[in-house]
């Protein structure tokens, strides 16, 4: 995965080979085809590795241990923090710029990427919808939505090549403003004692 991820940053995602993969490896073509058909599948193993490190802190059993608030924003410092790290961004920077030249890559990596994340916080979402702590008509669509407040105006800035300058106090308090922004318009409203009448 190393050795992939050197090579697709390197020289992008066309000029780049199981070949080339294969000696930055110091190991066969063989190897590399035993486990995966083309370098596209290879590709989606390198960005699949990523994903999963981010879903992995991100378990539904895990999250409903802590409160709605520090659940989000466990999930949104999750995100953020994967999304700054060189690595992250230069493959983001990489996949934007190779996708339009190859829509089924395009496809491929929105299968393993968003929708995975996106299928992770809804599922999440639907856990609290049950237990009366969050009011979500459409829990598929506020995943999405919230996650796209999480990564929106970081993923413009991955992209102009500025991300980097936003330091950890910013991205927090970015997550800790989404967040409270959430859970004003979807926190379910306390239930208001039940008033006895008079006799």
């Amino acid at each position: 995965m190393d050795a992939a991820t050197r090579v697709f940053l390197h020289g992008g995602y066309a000029s780049s080979s199981i070949q080339k993969v294969a000696r930055e490896a110091g190991v066969s073509t063989r190897t590399i085809y035993e486990r995966f058909t083309n370098k596209a599948e290879l590709l989606g193993a390198v960005v699949a590795d990523l994903v999963n490190k981010d879903l992995t802190s991100m378990s539904v059993a895990e999250l409903d241990r802590l409160s709605t608030k520090d659940a989000l924003r466990t999930i949104g410092n999750t995100l953020t923090s994967r999304l700054i790290s060189p690595t992250v961004s230069s493959l983001l920077q990489l996949l934007v710029t190779e996708c339009r030249r190859f829509p089924k890559l395009a496809l491929s990596m929105r299968t393993r990427t968003k929708d995975r994340i996106d299928n992770a916080v809804e599922q999440y979402f639907r856990v609290q919808v049950e237990k009366g702590a969050l009011l979500l008509p459409d829990p598929a669509k506020t995943a999405s939505l919230f996650t796209q407040m999480i990564h929106g105006e970081l993923k413009d800035n991955i992209l102009f090549g500025t991300a980097l300058e936003m330091s950890e106090i910013q991205l927090r308090q970015h997550v800790d403003f989404v967040v409270e922004f959430f859970m004003r318009a979807a926190r379910a409203p306390a239930k208001s004692p039940v008033k006895r009448r008079r006799s």
